[in-house]
């Protein structure tokens, strides 16, 4: 029987390339998705343990430890070091400076100490590291920016962000209470090198500013702050030498250090905990999402495989009905086919590995990356096993029904000119079955959707008793088992809707009339088509819509959580610092506005803190991310973001909030900022306002704050002016950032804060995800496209016999080719059709089950992504037909009449 296969496969080997095909991807893509996981576990264990460099050991936090921030000097980094067995020691602690170069400076840049080079987070990418106590290394961007090369001279000295800190916390009358920031006298150093970063916590900077240990020492103490010791500190990292006993004996006297709530752990248990504690979790998720993807395009390809073989046994009828004649059983003709297909699932899923291999090996060699993600080849036996024997098995599964229409007729039945798969009909069962996936997948999907309705309503106590997994999860076996009832009923629905659609055709011409009459004839192999198409067009049409949904609502929710991307503090903001930030490449839109203190009212009594921020109505919407409604804020009322208003029983909307506004009383021009203790003496003057809620948050103040238009605040003095920036396009962050301390460089105690850095970390992140999906889709839509020109091509090429008698009674060849163009049209644009409404349906049922209780869910309609997929539908199906019509029209019809 293996020799009979074998000349049985060579026989139809054309036939069988498509559906290899289909397997190759789908194997690949399963295979790719292990070594993406590979390659994700290593950049995630550098990325996280990056600080660590060349370490072995850590002291470290334990989980529990509640004992606070530790300083260099309470992790004893001296004593540490004089263990034996030490060969090097690095605290992990970092600090904020500020640089000067002539009339250039660069702010808040940060710094760390010197150590052993093998121990440092940072690498040297020219230069030297500095060797003595007037030396340092730059990173790489503020070197760019000061325009400085090693050997240059520059002025480095704390930055007053840092210093503001620390004079904040100094009230007792320690060590430094007594100076004064700004007074401080610069250290002159020279550049010996340029920093740049291993892809760990200093990536946003490109590395970091490295001074000896003595350097600090003298910043500090010329600040007041004592030396290096006082630094915070929360990790040190250890190069420990030795095995056996003189490893013990070294971890011994390391743990007898230990400060209290701290633990030693080696770097292998160390990147385990970063790990976990970085993704939470989510990295199984992410590999467990790839691999549906993979799954889904393995179903696809077994619909290929499925429709090959059935043809394929078709075609062979005759053949299989002559061995059955001279003694071949029931059992070796099923074996022969499932034979094949075993054979064929192998072959091409090992090929399949074989090319994901090869692709990350490339994408390794090539030191592609995305952000601190370098890909690279890492070899785990999930990566053979799984694509193997989910491919092989996937192919003998799927070709089960051709193996048991091979065996289902008689021997003098099958040596008949019978069409197998014209009398192949969709029984009860199966109309049954199909309905009954579809009410309850519809069901599960309703309920899924009540839930989290209930949830967003804030009955939390009904809806989150499942849990959000569980609704997520039941809303997508909901609406995957709809879908596999929809394509149960395919022989019904999808024959009937090309009727409908080829009676619009049908009169065009003999070519039209031809086609419609070929698509009523087998509802089977129509089915078959139109289901290999509406598979891949539906889940296409499900991820763009999802994706844009997710785009739209992540965009909203962003905008919401960080409504001011830029806000800037510094002594004496005027328009003339307005006019510089508005004229900054990046910034869309700027303000002045003022800042006012004022405690809450509340029965009478004085209540808690509060911060009135000045803002005239109608700039509202220019200047923060969310559109509050230019028309909301007017006299005698004051916006306060939505959260606070939910959080707090205390604000109502429309009720009246009594406040009590401080103005900063000044001795002179001179005098600084009204302290702390003027404010708390002066008079407060009263208001009392309506309060609103608003669709904003981010800002940074006290933890009760609002928006009030200017002229409700009449006759109080603000406390501070700020700057609020809304910026456009996708700007660096800190080149935006230090745009903006270049534009301020007249004024003092600047500060800029705001949610433009995690916003844009958001954004990059949506944006990450979705390009990952539109390769998905690509990997979908090029396994749908296999299947359609594959069943295509099979039905053409059954339809031989057909084509000849036509070609025979006086239709052209054009004719011909024209009648299979329509024909394969038809049934791609239904399906296409079809796909997309479904897609539209799943996709917004996903996006509101995922974001309805994060914010306001968008259900986009993608029309582009829809006029591309019909196109590419349509194209397509057109193509696939036009190399079998070709080669029915080469054979001339008496040919093809013999040999049938």
């Amino acid at each position: 029987m293996w020799l009979i296969t074998r000349r049985m496969m060579r026989r139809d080997l054309g036939m069988m390339v498509p559906a290899g095909i289909a397997i190759v991807i789908g194997t690949l893509f399963i295979a790719t998705t292990f070594l993406f996981g590979n390659t994700m576990d290593a950049s995630m264990r550098r990325m996280v343990t990056s600080d660590a460099a060349q370490a072995n050991y850590a002291i470290v936090p334990k989980d529990d430890d509640q004992t606070g921030l530790k300083t260099v000097k309470d992790l004893k980094t001296k004593e540490l070091a004089a263990v034996p067995g030490v060969r090097a020691v690095r605290s992990n602690t970092d600090f904020l400076v500020d640089v000067r170069a002539g009339k250039t400076k660069s702010e808040g840049v940060v710094a760390i100490p010197l150590a052993d080079p093998a121990m440092m987070p940072v690498k040297l990418a020219r230069g030297s590291w500095p060797k003595a106590d007037d030396q340092v290394v730059l990173p790489g961007p503020a070197a760019a920016r000061l325009k400085l090369s090693p050997g240059d001279k520059l002025n480095l000295n704390l930055s007053s962000y840092m210093l503001d800190q620390s004079q904040g916390s100094r009230t007792d009358g320690g060590p430094g209470a007594d100076q004064v920031p700004g007074r401080l006298v610069s250290r002159s150093l020279t550049m010996s090198g340029v920093s740049s970063d291993q892809g760990g916590m200093y990536d946003n900077w490109g590395g970091a500013i490295v001074l000896t240990p003595k350097t600090i020492d003298a910043l500090m103490g010329t600040a007041g702050l004592g030396d290096m010791g006082n630094l915070p500190a929360d990790i040190v990292y250890l190069s420990l030498s030795g095995q056996g006993d003189d490893l013990d004996g070294s971890l011994a006297s390391l743990r007898k250090l230990l400060p209290s709530g701290y633990s030693l752990e080696n770097r292998h248990s160390l990147e385990d905990r970063l790990v976990r504690n970085a993704v939470g979790g989510q990295q199984n998720f992410m590999i467990t999402f790839f691999l549906t993807f993979g799954i889904l395009a393995m179903f696809v390809a077994a619909t290929v495989i499925a429709n090959t073989f059935q043809v394929m046994v078709a075609r062979q009828r005759r053949h299989l009905a002559l061995l059955r004649t001279i003694g071949a059983r029931k059992g070796q003709i099923r074996a022969s086919v499932l034979m094949r297909s075993g054979i064929l699932g192998a072959l091409a899923s090992l090929l399949g590995v074989g090319g994901a291999i090869g692709i990350m090996a490339l994408l390794g060699a090539a030191r592609v990356h995305m952000n601190s993600l370098y890909f690279q080849l890492r070899l785990t036996p999930a990566v053979f096993l799984v694509p193997l024997i989910f491919g092989i098995t996937v192919t003998v599964l799927a070709s089960l029904g051709a193996a048991r229409a091979a065996t289902g007729v008689s021997p003098l039945e099958a040596l008949r000119p019978a069409d197998l798969l014209e009398n192949s009909r969709a029984g009860r069962a199966r109309l049954a079955t199909s309905l009954l996936l579809m009410l309850t997948g519809a069901a599960m999907a309703a309920w899924s959707l009540w839930r989290v309705w209930l949830d967003v309503r804030g009955r939390t106590g009904e809806a989150s008793a499942g849990g959000s997994e569980v609704v997520l999860g039941l809303a997508v076996m909901g609406t995957g088992l709809a879908f596999i009832g929809i394509l149960l009923s395919a022989n019904r629905w999808i024959p009937f809707l090309l009727k409908t659609m080829g009676s619009l055709v049908s009169r065009i011409g003999p070519a039209s009339t031809i086609a419609v009459a070929n698509i009523s004839r087998n509802r089977s192999r129509v089915a078959a088509t139109g289901a290999a198409l509406l598979i891949g067009v539906t889940l296409v049409s499900t991820l763009s819509t999802g994706a844009a949904s997710a785009k739209q609502t992540m965009d909203g929710i962003l905008d919401e959580h960080y409504s001011v991307d830029v806000q800037i503090s510094a002594d004496g903001l005027d328009h003339k610092a307005l006019d510089a930030i508005r004229r900054i490449d990046g910034v869309a839109d700027a303000e002045l506005v003022p800042q006012y203190a004022a405690t809450i009212r509340s029965g009478g009594e004085q209540g808690a803190g509060m911060t009135i921020f000045a803002l005239n109505g109608n700039r509202i919407d220019g200047v923060l991310n969310t559109k509050v409604g230019n028309d909301r804020l007017g006299q005698g009322t004051v916006l306060l973001p939505a959260g606070l208003m939910d959080n707090h029983q205390d604000f109502h909307i429309g009720g009246s909030l009594g406040l009590n506004l401080l103005s900063p009383t000044r001795g002179g021009a001179d005098d600084g900022p009204a302290s702390a203790a003027q404010e708390q003496t002066q008079t407060s003057l009263q208001r009392s306002m309506t309060s609103l809620s608003a669709p904003f948050r981010g800002i940074e103040a006290s933890p009760f704050y609002g928006l009030a238009d200017p002229s409700s605040l009449e006759g109080v003095q603000a406390q501070t002016t700020q700057i609020w920036a809304r910026t456009k396009g996708s700007p660096t962050v800190s080149v935006l950032l230090d745009e903006v301390r270049n534009a301020l460089a007249g004024y003092s105690a600047v500060s800029v804060k705001g949610g433009l850095a995690e916003k844009r970390q958001w954004e990059q992140i949506v944006d990450t995800l979705l390009m990952i999906m539109v390769a998905l889709l690509a990997v979908a839509v090029v396994i749908a496209l296999i299947g359609v020109a594959n069943t295509l091509s099979l039905s053409v090429l059954e339809r031989r016999r057909e084509s000849a008698t036509l070609r025979a009674i006086g239709m052209t060849r054009r004719q011909i080719r024209r009648s299979l163009a329509v024909e394969s049209g038809l049934i791609a644009l239904s399906a296409a059709l079809s796909g997309m409404v479904l897609g539209h349906l799943f996709g917004w049922i996903g996006a509101y089950v995922v974001f309805a209780t994060k914010g306001r869910v968008a259900f986009p309609i993608p029309w582009s992504t829809g006029g591309v997929i019909l196109l590419v539908a349509l194209l397509a199906a057109v193509l696939a037909s036009v190399l079998p019509a070709r080669r029915a029209n080469r054979t001339p019809p008496v040919v093809v009449l013999a040999e049938e």
